[in-house]
């Protein structure tokens, strides 16, 4: 493809992609002015990226620099273009192959359910880079929220049917003292890339070894990215496509330059989601949910004397199921939901949420009080 028809199709990328994409593969800057800058590589020579974005050339000369940059890497011009987008963001691409996705194209009624679990499976490794822990309910970590925001869907590819997330990266911290202080820390983005990575391989190996007969106990692998809202994502999006086969890839953007070795392409075949399903739903029967609320009508009331206490069952909705969840009240406590219970209000209370056999049961409840049942 000729420069001109790149310039033409394309939307050329902007200064801080061409700047971002340089210093993040070894090029550095030598001069700079109003309009341009030069960057100097120990083995490619100089290139000058124009800075002046809004100038009806502007397309033209970028085009031209990823010409330069492309005979000098010995790469397509198409490579290197993409390459340069992408600099400030990292992306995870996964690519559903089935019968139901051929051509690359996937059914208008399974687009919202197939948009929904990526998104899961996104917020679940963000969850778990701030947190990590076996389940994630009720109000996420506001970090991991935040990030959701800030990310996008890409664009389609060529191929099979790809869905890619699009994680902005902050620049690297400025150092003014001029003295080496080491590596900076990775972004909050970069673990939640990572982790996703980590999480789904360790969540594949898990599984492989439950259908050969091994131990589920690795699906307690929390720290590696593992949750149920992971294992559910997963299950999900093989589901909902059909698919014959999940494959995951990460690029980390030039920006904030990768630490370690490259991340190997995840598979994951559709006979596992049935096992990361029953995972999901073992792990979240395991699960203490500290600091849980609770609101709901009250069902039903045991003491066997009232002034020492007693027992109530609140029907409430939790992870979008309704349950009948028992807490255990003090005689204050009880009295207050008694009360609660004959002015037709709704309970609320707040502690550690449990699963014990096939009762929920909320522990060291604290904060009970009643809220008006609304029309």
């Amino acid at each position: 493809m000729s420069i001109a028809s790149l310039s033409q199709r394309v939307v050329a990328p902007s200064p801080k992609d061409f700047a971002a994409y340089l210093r993040g593969t070894g090029w550095r800057l030598v001069q700079a002015s109003a309009s341009w800058t030069v960057f100097s590589h120990e083995h490619l020579g100089e290139v000058e990226v124009p800075l002046k974005s809004t100038a009806g050339d502007y397309a033209r000369h970028a085009m031209f620099l990823i010409d330069d940059l492309a005979r000098a890497e010995t790469r397509t011009a198409a490579e290197v273009l993409r390459d340069v987008r992408s600099a400030t963001l990292d992306i995870v691409r996964l690519r559903i192959d089935g019968a139901r996705v051929e051509g690359g194209r996937l059914p208008i009624d399974l687009a919202p359910a197939a948009d929904q679990a990526a998104r899961d499976l996104l917020l679940a490794a963000a969850c778990s880079a701030w947190d990590p822990r076996p389940v994630y309910a009720g109000r996420r970590p506001q970090e991991a929220l935040d990030l959701i925001a800030r990310s996008c869907f890409g664009a389609p590819e060529v191929g099979s049917y790809v869905m890619s997330f699009e994680c902005p990266l902050p620049p690297p911290p400025l150092t003014l003292t001029g003295l080496d202080v080491g590596e900076p820390a990775e972004p909050f983005e970069r673990r939640t890339t990572r982790r996703l990575m980590e999480g789904l391989a360790a969540a594949t190996i898990a599984a492989r070894d439950v259908e050969q007969g091994g131990d589920a106990r690795q699906f307690r692998a929390h720290a590696a990215g593992i949750s149920a809202n992971l294992c559910d994502a997963v299950a999900q999006l093989l589901t909902v496509t059909a698919a014959e086969s999940l494959v995951a890839t990460v690029s980390f953007g030039a920006l904030r330059p990768a630490r370690g070795a490259a991340i190997a392409p995840i598979v994951v075949p559709k006979d596992l989601s049935v096992i990361l399903r029953e995972a999901a739903a073992a792990l979240r029967n395991e699960a203490e949910y500290a600091a849980a609320e609770i609101v709901g009508p009250v069902v039903r009331l045991e003491s066997p004397m009232a002034p020492g206490g007693g027992r109530v069952w609140v029907y409430a909705i939790f992870e979008g199921k309704g349950r009948n969840i028992a807490i255990d009240l003090d005689a204050p406590g009880y009295e207050q939901a008694i009360t609660i219970h004959k002015e037709a209000r709704q309970l609320a209370a707040v502690g550690t949420l449990v699963r014990e056999g096939r009762q929920w049961t909320l522990r060291n409840a604290c904060d009970v009080r009643g809220a008006i049942v609304a029309d």
